[in-house]
């Protein structure tokens, strides 16, 4: 077994596509699918982009309780209107910016 196969991955993102992308990337390094668990924001209800940032928080409080054993989070959201680093600060405040 692999050491990547040992982790058990999270990924928080705005929606399907962005789903698709990062579960293809996570298959050519050979992770199996029950490894991965999604959190993707509901199509049509409300802001993908503030769900992200809400949940951003309990993911991560989460894996902090698992004390990082063998768990990883892959967060994904769009830059939209914002830089990479305007982004990465809004994260880092929480869901109220």
């Amino acid at each position: 077994m692999k050491m990547s196969e040992r982790y058990q991955y999270t990924i928080l993102c705005e929606d399907r596509q962005t789903e698709q992308f990062l579960r293809r990337i996570l298959e050519l390094q050979k992770i199996p699918s029950r490894k991965i668990r999604i959190e993707t924001a509901e199509a049509g209800v409300g802001s993908a982009e503030a769900f992200v940032r809400r949940e951003y928080p309990r993911q991560l409080g989460a894996l902090r309780k698992s004390n990082f054993n063998r768990r990883a989070l892959i967060v994904c959201t769009d830059a939209d209107k914002w830089t990479i680093g305007e982004r990465k600060e809004q994260l880092k405040k929480g869901p109220d910016r």
